[in-house]
């Protein structure tokens, strides 16, 4: 596997990625992940079906530009696929820009 460095605004989750090629030269963007500590602030969220981290960032942050925060913070690999999973831990919003601002 091969990788090679990409230029992108400051504030996109990927500009600290790379883009990585593997052995089928198929190219995949890879982001260095937010490493999480709980906070006392953090809030809670239940699930519901049909959800995704899209929605529950808009429904948290009224923005749902940091569905990759929720997905770091709760290990998710797929923002769009929630599937076995009933909860997620939310961060206040302030910790989530600072989170965001982290790159």
């Amino acid at each position: 596997m091969s990788n090679r460095k990409i230029a992108l605004r400051p504030d996109n989750p990927y500009s600290t990625g790379s883009i990585e090629s593997f052995e089928d030269n198929q190219p995949i963007l890879v982001r260095e992940k937010i490493l999480y500590k709980p906070a006392e602030d953090d809030d809670f969220h239940l699930v519901i079906q049909g959800e995704d981290l899209t929605t529950i960032s808009f429904k948290w942050y009224e923005s749902s530009k940091y569905y990759w925060v929720l997905a770091d913070v709760n290990n998710i690999e797929n923002p769009l696929d929630l599937t076995g999973i009933t909860g997620l831990v939310i961060p206040s919003l302030d910790r989530t820009k600072t989170l965001s601002k982290r790159i």
